[in-house]
């Protein structure tokens, strides 16, 4: 991680919590991309509901992050 020192220690959880979820994030969206999942109508309707509410909330902390200069840019690159 390469935050500069100036930065308060709940500025640098901000964004490690921002970090973790994005991989999760990801994880959870390449998962549902992939051609060998196979999800009823049900289970799929679950899981976009979360994949929703998990970009939902890493938006939120990437506008922090971004607004504390501890990233350059706010674009998730998530796309559903």
């Amino acid at each position: 991680m390469d935050i500069p020192e100036r930065f308060e220690d709940w500025q640098i959880r901000i964004k490690e919590e921002r970090d973790e979820l994005l991989q999760r994030t990801i994880r959870l969206k390449k998962f549902m991309d992939s051609p060998n999942t196979k999800l009823n109508s049900r289970e799929w309707e679950m899981l976009m509901g979360q994949l929703h509410a998990m970009v939902e909330y890493l938006q939120a902390l990437t506008d922090r992050c971004v607004y504390y200069e501890l990233i350059e840019s706010g674009d998730l690159g998530i796309h559903y």
